[in-house]
């Protein structure tokens, strides 16, 4: 059967996600000077914020299955030097990340055989995998694809061996002295920076070209296995060690380790890498986790990833909200002694922080977690221009029984037993949109000795304001923090399912520790949020610093990314500016295409206020809407390992 897809606007080209600033660019700048309007904060000088996200090189057939993560990753940055007398000069800079799949895509575009006529990427796209309106032999097809062009790679007449799959274009972060791109079908690739050159595969104990030590050849190295790591591991600023986790197709499903710094690992705690976590019956979509100074929660969503299911002409990713959401909560070091708790079903992408709470005693009675929740998987499909199929009816998905709910928790004081969670039946968001809703969403997990089967004391939404790409202060996203910054739009749903791209044009700030506090006073039920204020409730009212819920939005037709945030240094969490890149899409031609001519902005919004953005950077070309990004300080920058020449390296 033909692949079944949405309609869209005319003035498009095929596909929402390569048309307009999602159009992929062609063309790296080394460090240039940029001009800039405004007064940029001194807390900036020295630093770099780089931004991750997907790019595809092979672009030509505009009409080909294709995702919005499918794309080969590409780096942009815009460092803030540091000049004499105290002023800053910001310059531009991006480049491809030189992965395996990026470097056989430009050896292997003359191939003369049809079959590697390498016009579109090599690897199956998202959605060609996860299209249920697809036939067997398409997707069978891709596959095979991409396996004989990965042997021939390896023939002895190839100059580019395809040994890794990961396209390197999902996030970026700072560990124990290098950068690291990420993107879960592979290991991290480490980047210098500011030049964000590609350096080499991080193997998990060290990348080739680095200054080894005998400790680090000797350590623990990604195998084959866990090459899949996630694109969102946890570094803690506290001990130094990077915390991930690897999602495979074979028992157990879930492997874990925590890589300590080069300082070592704390006392008393053991080595973990590839731990298996126990628990998990089937592979599934598990794209990011939680870490607290102590603990570390994995999501076990209802969303399944079957290969097999390819060779019986079914889709490979299905979402069954008759089963529950689980969140396997155990010790950082620990992972044998997980705690599986179950709730309500949902789709989870992104956290936003996790931290451990602790009784009159010290120790850690519960941790809690907040987390954008999807009640319905609709973005991963329209991310792909494909149509989200039917799910069961609310009547049909899992619930919490009353039975349950009276045995699952003894607190140890009355009002933690009046918190407990009432579930919703068939009840209807009050806004009419919780069927499509992201939300930053609050769980509670207490801890405890029982083998009754366990469920969250507490989970409900923060507010009715849609939310994804969730942000904290650096240092925080272990801690319980009082500001977690993200993204949300005017003219759809975060996961709506249209035919049109999502496009951010709201930031968005909460005051989360309030209104968690709030929604734990107040029994908060998981269907109702704390705040229901909608963004026209928010756009009407004369909001203050002192709002628990506030939005900035972005002028008619401009668009932003991921918002990072940048301490001032002062007392306060939010003392500091909100960086992130923008797009007016008036550039735009009348065939909805952008002009060779058209750039993008790198805007700094004052985070304490919500109102005043201090400084526009004018980049020098334009950078198509993206993913993850980060803030690498002056410091971290300075004390990046020392690295052998790029061009010596071989990346296999």
């Amino acid at each position: 059967m033909k692949a079944k897809k949405i309609k869209i606007e005319k003035t498009q080209s095929t596909h929402p996600y390569l048309a307009g600033n999602f159009a992929p660019i062609h063309s790296n700048r080394p460090l240039t000077q940029c001009t800039y309007t405004g007064r940029i904060p001194l807390s900036l000088a020295g630093g770099q914020y780089v931004r991750n996200g997907a790019n595809p090189l092979l672009n030509d057939e505009l009409d080909r299955d294709c995702h919005w993560f499918d794309g080969d990753g590409m780096l942009t940055g815009v460092l803030f030097r540091r000049l004499k007398g105290g002023r800053i000069q910001p310059e531009f800079v991006n480049n491809w990340i030189e992965t395996d799949i990026l470097k056989a895509s430009k050896k292997s575009k003359t191939s003369t055989s049809n079959f590697l006529d390498l016009t579109r990427p090599i690897t199956p796209s998202i959605a060609t995998l996860i299209n249920p309106y697809h036939g067997i032999w398409i997707a069978i097809y891709e596959i095979l694809r991409t396996v004989v062009i990965m042997i021939f790679s390896f023939l002895p007449w190839s100059t580019a061996r395809i040994g890794k799959i990961s396209v390197a274009n999902t996030a970026i972060l700072y560990h124990d002295g290098r950068a690291l791109a990420t993107c879960e079908s592979g290991p991290p690739m480490r980047v210098g920076l500011p030049q964000l050159e590609t350096l080499g595969w991080f193997n998990g104990a060290f990348v080739e070209g680095e200054d080894t030590v005998d400790d680090q050849v000797k350590s623990p190295q990604f195998g084959t296995g866990l090459q899949m790591t996630t694109a969102h591991p946890k570094v803690d600023p506290q001990t130094g060690e990077m915390i991930i986790f690897h999602n495979i197709f074979i028992s157990p499903f879930v492997r874990y380790s925590v890589l300590q710094s080069s300082n070592g690992c704390p006392e008393n705690e053991p080595r973990v890498f590839n731990a298996p976590v126990p628990g998990i019956t089937s592979a599934k979509l598990m794209h990011d986790f939680g870490v607290s100074e102590k603990h570390s929660v994995v999501l076990d969503a209802p969303m399944s990833i079957k290969p097999m299911n390819i060779a019986l002409g079914k889709p490979m990713v299905e979402y069954n909200p008759s089963q529950p959401c689980r969140f396997g909560v155990f010790p950082r070091h620990h992972p044998e002694n997980v705690q599986w708790f179950e709730d309500e079903p949902c789709v989870i992408t992104h956290t936003a922080n996790t931290w451990d709470e602790y009784d009159k005693e010290g120790n850690v009675s519960a941790v809690c977690m907040l987390a954008c929740r999807m009640t319905s998987p609709d973005i991963i499909y329209t991310s792909g221009n494909i149509q989200p199929p039917p799910i069961l009816p609310k009547s049909s998905h899992w619930q919490l029984s009353n039975d349950e709910s009276s045995q699952q928790i003894n607190f140890q004081d009355a009002d933690e037993e009046k918190a407990l969670l009432s579930r919703r039946q068939d009840e209807e968001d009050s806004k009419g949109t919780e069927n499509h809703s992201c939300r930053l969403h609050y769980w509670r997990f207490p801890l405890q000795s029982s083998n009754l089967k366990l469920h969250p004391s507490h989970s409900f939404a923060l507010s009715a304001l849609d939310m994804e790409f969730p942000t904290v202060a650096p240092g925080k996203s272990l801690q319980n923090a009082r500001f977690v910054y993200g993204c949300s739009s005017t003219i759809a749903t975060v996961n709506a399912a249209s035919g049109s791209a999502v496009k951010i044009d709201i930031i968005t700030k909460m005051h989360t520790s309030k209104l968690v506090q709030r929604g734990r006073h107040d029994q908060s039920r998981s269907g109702q949020a704390v705040d229901n204020r909608s963004w026209t409730d928010l756009a009407s009212a004369q909001s203050s610093e002192d709002d628990l819920v506030q939005a900035f939005a972005l002028p008619s037709g401009v668009y932003a990314g991921e918002a990072r945030f940048v301490s001032n240094g002062g007392p306060e969490e939010d003392d500091g500016h909100l960086l992130f890149f923008t797009f007016d899409e008036s550039q735009l031609l009348p065939n909805g295409e952008a002009p060779g001519s058209a750039f993008s902005e790198l805007w700094i919004l004052d985070a304490k206020g919500m109102k005043d953005v201090v400084a526009k950077v004018q980049l020098v070309q334009r950078v198509p809407y993206g993913l993850h990004g980060e803030w690498f300080s002056e410091e971290q920058i300075e004390k990046q390992r020392h690295w052998s020449d790029p061009n010596l390296l071989t990346h296999q």
